[in-house]
This record gives structure tokens, C-alpha cells and sequence, in this order.
């Protein structure tokens, strides 16, 4: 499996990511939405996995659940079903436009992932692309988070390794001034991103 294009990403204006974003809070995509999905086939293999949360998510049409098909479970959904989930055509063509979503044999998806932290969305690569693929949160990640987390807030931080900028964004939070720093190019485009 290729890495998916990010070429593109980079022309995303700011007003365009805060539609989006605006539009995925409004139908609630976060983690509380996602969890009844992901508790399909826990103890089971991943390559077994994705088809039950697939035969689940496929079960209802709401633009919620057509919303985290899209983005979150990489399911791919028709292109009125896109228009649907993001509220109209313009926001639409305009994702497709600078590759957050692409048009695929069995219609639209987002070929990224999109993890809910906390309340940040952090785009990031499927694992099993391999290669390049920039990791977005995992256990791994909250592992670091709390490990690091400091005791007093801090002025300024250095993240060495960002990858898709989860760290980051969470220290960012906390008001510190946050510096990510990566060798993969392809992680800093994600990171930007986020």
C-alpha cells in the first residue's frame, strides 16, 4: 500500500480548515462518537477488524456516521453522501481540491486518518501504508504525554520527532510556545496541518 499524495495539503487556507473543523464539531465527530465503532472486534486481528466496523458504520446513514466513515474509518462513501456529511458541495469540492479528501473507485474519502485528542483533531497516515507513514495519537503517544507533562506550566517547548504534531498541540495547549522539529518531510506537512 503507497503513501497518499499530501502534495497538495499545504494550499489548505486557514478558512478552510476551521470549516472543517467547524463542520465535524457541529456533527459531533470526536471520541465519544467514535468509541461504540472502534469497540467492534477489539480482541480480534486488525486485518479483522476493519470489515466489522465497516459492516457496523455501514448500518446507519446519518451525516455523523457518513462524516466519521469519511475521515475516520477511511470507508469510502458515495459523493452525495460526502455532500451530505460536509453540509454542501462547496466545502466538498474544495477538500477534494487540495487532496484532504480524493475521488476513488467506490467514491470519496479522506486517504489520512483523523484521530480525536482530547478536543483537537490530528490528521495523520494509516500505519500499514508503511514506509514514510506519519503516526498520528496512540498509547504510545499518551504514554509520552504523561511521562512528560510538566508540574508548572512551561514557556517553551521542543519537540524532536513530531510526527503528525499530536505532543505538540497538546503541550501548545497549555499555553507553552511549541517549536516541532522532524526529518520526515511528510511529517512536517501533517504537522502544519494540525
Amino acid at each position: 500500500m503507497t503513501l497518499p499524495d499530501v502534495s497538495r495539503v499545504p494550499l489548505a487556507s486557514r478558512s478552510l480548515l476551521r470549516e472543517l473543523d467547524a463542520r465535524l464539531r457541529a456533527l459531533g465527530v470526536g471520541r465519544e462518537a467514535i468509541a461504540p465503532f472502534m469497540r467492534h472486534g477489539e480482541q480480534w486481528l486488525d486485518r479483522m477488524r476493519r470489515p466489522l466496523r465497516t459492516f457496523h458504520l455501514r448500518q446507519e446513514r446519518s451525516p455523523l456516521v457518513l462524516a466519521l466513515r469519511l475521515f475516520v474509518f477511511m470507508d469510502p462513501v458515495t459523493r452525495e453522501e460526502a455532500v451530505e456529511a460536509l453540509g454542501g458541495e462547496a466545502l466538498l469540492s474544495a477538500l477534494l481540491e487540495v487532496g484532504l479528501l480524493v475521488a476513488c473507485d467506490a467514491g470519496v474519502v479522506c486517504p489520512l486518518l483523523l484521530n480525536a485528542v482530547e478536543d483537537q483533531y490530528v490528521f495523520c497516515d494509516d500505519l500499514s501504508s508503511r514506509g514514510e507513514a506519519v503516526m498520528g495519537a496512540s498509547t504510545t503517544t499518551a504514554g509520552l504525554l504523561q511521562a512528560t507533562w510538566p508540574v508548572k506550566p512551561l514557556a517553551r517547548v521542543l519537540d524532536l520527532g513530531c510526527g503528525a504534531g499530536t505532543a505538540a498541540l497538546m503541550f501548545a495547549k497549555g499555553g507553552a510556545h511549541v517549536v516541532g522539529s522532524d526529518i520526515n518531510s511528510r511529517a512536517i506537512v501533517l504537522a502544519n496541518l494540525n
